[in-house]
């Protein structure tokens, strides 16, 4: 699993879900669920899209840091 955390305004579960996917383009699906205002968990099925994700950014959406962290 990944923790999000979106630096600047926030936006929407379903907007996050929507970017992370044009960003990220994993092989597999993922689930994205919210566990805190400001912070996210990304739970993957597909180990590789989880190395991929960690070792590649920094990722900006609307313009503001994704945050990630193991």
């Amino acid at each position: 699993m990944i923790m999000l955390k979106l630096l600047g305004r926030r936006i929407g579960l379903h907007a996050l879900l929507n970017r992370v996917y044009a960003v990220w383009k994993p092989c597999m699906s993922f689930n994205l669920m919210c566990i805190e205002i400001d912070y996210s968990l990304v739970k993957f099925q597909y180990t590789k899209d989880y190395e991929r994700v960690l070792s590649e950014g920094p990722y900006v959406i609307y313009d503001q840091y994704l945050t990630i962290q193991p």
